[in-house]
This record gives structure tokens, C-alpha cells and sequence, in this order.
């Protein structure tokens, strides 16, 4: 059972509640609230946080359509660990805890669904921790950018993810982002347009990516692509 195809029976429980044309900035939880619902995303994007000290927050991830989150509830936890936003325009379903936990009591191929997403997460991070540890900002955005175009097929692809957002997925401030996107730009890799940021060229992004030892077991994430096409991601 695949992520999505979890996440699809949960909606279709009598107890889930669905919600459709949620604006960006739609706050869906915070962090300490009661974990008494599991959410699934439809479509749109979601971000998940954390605040900091000083104001500052910690990006953890971005749900992607299909995916299960809020789901501390399934594995035991009460309170929410962080908090959950709207990004772009989503479309959400919400389960009343008690009725997803009955529910992967009884269906027991639902774990497997649900194990595929936890380790896509843990890849996910671990991944950004070598990145934090190991390469320098522009090295950052640019595997962050091929990441979130190499699956897509439209000629034009947004996210409507902001600096602040961006920074905070991969370890830096706000003002070295920005800078190290300017660099980005001018090395004719990008195009930073309003609200977007445009692929301009693959291979100069791959040749900015820098080495990391997983690459050797993941060459085909940075391998060239026939396809040079102008996709955007959202600044």
C-alpha cells in the first residue's frame, strides 16, 4: 500500500470531515494543541514548524498532496510537536484520531503505507543535516531546487514558498539566502521573478550542487536530464 493510497482510505471514513479552498497562511494546528485529529492533504501544499527563541522558526517539511500528517496521535503522542500552515491554496481532510487509530487496528497493511511515509521523512532530514553540515548555501538551494523539479512534469511549476521558508529548510538566514540565490541568478542558473524563482538551467544547478558522500548512491538525483525547460519554484 502506498502513502497516498493510506491516506486515501482514511478519507473515507464516516467520521472524516473535508475541507477544500484553504488560503495560504490558514493556520491548521499549533504546537501544543491536542493531537485529536490526523489530516490528509488533498491538495495544495502544507508547511510544518516549530517557533524559536528570538522569534525565529524551524521549518521541518513540506506535505506534499496525498501524504498523512498531524499524525501524532496514531503513534501515541497527545499534543501537537509542531505547527501546520497552509502555503498554498489546499485542500485538507481531517479524522478524529480514535477513528484512524480503530481504524489501523483493523486494517493492518495500513502500517506499511504508513512506515513508507516516517522513512521518506527520516531520508528527507538526514539528507538536510549532511547538507547543513557539509555544502555551502548555494549548494544547498540548488540540490533543494532539483529536488523539487526533477518529479515534475508541467513546463511551469510554483511553490509559493518564501525566503524566510526557504532559509529555514536549509539551515541558513534569511539574508544569506538571499544573497546566495542573487549568485544563483547570476551564474544563469535561476531567474528570480515575483513570487517565483525560475529553472534556467539543470546542468548549471547540478555543476553549483557540490559532492556529498550519498551521492554515489543516489547519482541518479543529480544525473542530467534531456529536459531544460524553464519550471519555477515559489519564493
Amino acid at each position: 500500500m502506498s502513502v497516498p493510497s493510506a491516506g486515501s482510505q482514511l478519507a473515507q471514513l464516516d467520521e472524516a470531515v473535508h475541507l477544500g479552498n484553504l488560503g495560504r497562511g490558514t493556520e491548521l494546528y499549533e504546537a501544543g494543541d491536542p493531537a485529536d485529529r490526523v489530516l490528509i492533504l488533498r491538495e495544495g501544499r502544507v508547511k510544518t514548524w516549530v517557533h524559536g527563541p528570538g522569534g525565529k522558526h524551524c521549518l521541518f517539511q513540506i506535505v506534499e498532496p496525498g501524504e498523512i500528517f498531524g499524525e501524532e496521535g496514531l503513534v501515541g503522542g497527545d499534543v501537537r510537536s509542531a505547527s501546520a500552515e497552509v502555503l498554498e491554496r489546499s485542500a485538507i481532510t481531517m479524522v478524529p484520531t480514535r477513528a484512524a487509530v480503530r481504524f489501523a487496528e483493523e486494517t493492518p497493511e495500513f502500517w506499511t503505507g504508513f512506515a513508507d511515509l516516517l522513512q521518506k521523512r527520516v531520508r528527507r532530514l538526514e539528507e538536510q543535516l549532511q547538507w547543513v553540515s557539509f555544502l555551502e548555501v548555494e549548494q544547498r538551494i540548488a540540490r533543494l531546487l532539483l529536488r523539487w523539479t526533477q518529479d515534475e512534469l508541467a513546463e511551469c511549476v510554483e511553490l509559493r514558498l518564501s525566503q524566510k521558508d526557504l532559509a529555514g529548510l536549509i539551515g541558513a538566514t534569511r539574508e544569506t539566502t538571499s544573497s546566495a540565490l542573487n549568485r544563483l541568478q547570476r551564474a544563469g542558473c535561476i531567474d528570480i521573478r515575483r513570487r517565483c524563482v525560475a529553472v534556467r538551467s539543470y546542468a548549471g544547478l547540478r555543476a553549483h550542487c557540490g559532492e556529498l558522500e550519498q551521492d554515489r548512491d543516489h547519482a541518479v538525483a543529480l544525473a542530467p536530464t534531456p529536459l531544460d525547460r524553464v519550471r519555477a519554484v515559489g519564493r
